[in-house]
């Protein structure tokens, strides 16, 4: 029974790597950079995004205020040209009046240009972000692909190994399989062990006593000393 028992926890063990190698696999990890790189640039592309509409609202304001000024400025001149204005003093404020407008026109002219560089910027470095999310799609779904692929592979071996515990656990006594389940976890899964002809425990890899190995070929019950595992020789 401990030798179907350990062909048993054999086949588990086998299950237990199966299911861990597809969160382990580097098709697995790379899907999951992969998506949360994506991420990370949808955050990016929304910034970019919040970033030039905020640009050309100020845009949009500073037009509205360059309009302004240059209406100023013609109302200006039509004052001076008109010939509503009558004396030097007036005509100083006037001049004044249209050179500090002038001032403020080159200020917003200055201002209007760091602006639309920057929404040039914003532009491209939208379309950059994209390009690159448009790349990272296609790489997950090529790995996702892959992944799918060796998914069915892992599925189609857990099965045939649970087929295989089947077939052995047919053949073991249900007291035998209770005492199995019983101390399944205490073991890490692994609560039988084998005795090679150097009489080396397979569960913790030390050499037991003669006195046991002689007892256990036997067929006596038999305990290792060191990790305490049920033993049965190879």
């Amino acid at each position: 029974m401990l030798r179907l028992l350990y062909q048993l926890q054999l086949l588990d063990a086998e299950e237990r790597a199966v299911r861990a190698a597809q969160t382990e696999s580097e098709e697995y990890q790379d899907l999951r950079r992969i998506k949360s790189e994506f991420e990370q640039k949808k955050e990016q592309l929304r910034a970019s995004a919040l970033e030039r509409k905020t640009t050309e609202d100020e845009l949009q304001l500073l037009q509205n205020r360059f309009t302004e000024l240059k209406d100023k400025i013609a109302k200006e001149n039509v004052a001076l040209y008109d010939g509503s204005v009558t004396n030097a003093k007036e005509l100083a404020a006037r001049e004044a009046q249209i050179s500090n407008i002038e001032e403020k026109l080159q200020l917003l002219q200055d201002q209007q240009n760091t602006l639309n560089l920057a929404i040039e910027t914003a532009v491209e470095k939208f379309s950059i972000i994209r390009q690159d999310m448009e790349e990272q799609s296609q790489r997950f779904n090529v790995t996702r692909d892959i992944y799918w692929q060796k998914c069915s592979q892992w599925e189609e071996d857990v099965s045939n190994i649970n087929n295989q515990k089947q077939e052995i656990t047919a053949q073991i006594d249900q007291s035998w399989l209770d005492w199995y389940n019983a101390n399944y976890n205490k073991f890490d899964g692994s609560p039988v062990a084998m005795l090679n002809e150097n009489h080396v425990c397979s569960g913790c890899h030390i050499i037991v006593p003669s006195i046991t190995y002689k007892r256990t070929l036997t067929g006596k019950s038999t305990i290792c000393d060191k990790c305490g595992r049920r033993l049965f020789v190879e």
